[in-house]
């Protein structure tokens, strides 16, 4: 290789050196490539000598890649997403149970808290409401819980158990988070309310048998 100034690189087959290109960097001499700008940080300017002359990525913003020439590189932070720190590679997750449709934000605060009724994992622009046959009866739930085997709950963003209604005689249901019950199969009855086993469900007369 050349014994190229700071700034500048060549290779054996070379009979001259070439300035670092944008968003590389090279502060030896006699180099034969240069180094790239690291994430989170870009730089336009060619024959740069330090890791200094990339520049970083604004607060708001992300880069996740080497070697950015251009300050279009640093892209803002997604919905559900934020950094207050200047040179990052990625932004922060709004925590479990909170939730920002703000594009580029630098601060945690814009992740608001869901209200009941509704949930949210890490890094959502929105909460979701609960589905029928579940609930969120506090705030900044993560998750939404099901109605016991037995009841069923038949209204999105419910807010409390208290919208599980049991199962009526003749209906049945096991699993957890039901919004419906089943029936019991033709020529069957069960006069139980929140039954959560079809075994409940007898031949009709038979009930009166077991009583």
């Amino acid at each position: 290789c050349l014994d190229c100034d700071p700034g500048s690189y060549s290779n054996e087959s070379w009979s001259s050196c070439l300035a670092c290109s944008t968003g590389r960097w090279g502060a030896s001499p006699g180099m034969a490539k240069c180094t790239a700008c690291l994430a989170g940080r870009w730089s336009d300017a060619t024959g740069q000598v330090e890791l200094g002359s990339c520049r970083l990525c604004p607060s708001g913003t992300f880069q996740p890649w080497p070697g950015a020439d251009a300050v279009s590189w640093c892209l803002p932070c997604e919905a559900g997403r934020w950094n207050g720190a200047e040179g990052a590679s990625r932004c922060t997750d709004c925590p479990l149970g909170r939730a920002s449709d703000v594009l580029g934000a630098t601060v945690e605060a814009v992740c608001e808290a869901c209200p009941v009724g509704r949930s949210a994992l890490p890094g959502l622009a929105r909460c979701s409401l609960c589905p029928a046959g579940r609930f969120a009866e506090f705030e900044a739930s993560g998750w939404c819980d099901g109605c016991p085997s037995g009841r069923f709950g038949p209204s999105e963003g419910a807010m409390s158990n208290r919208t599980c209604f049991p199962c009526p005689q003749g209906y049945w249901t096991l699993s957890e988070g039901s919004s419906s019950c089943s029936g019991c199969s033709a020529g069957q009855i069960n006069t139980n309310d929140a039954a959560s086993s079809e075994g409940v469900c007898v031949e009709h007369g038979a009930s009166s048998m077991l009583m």
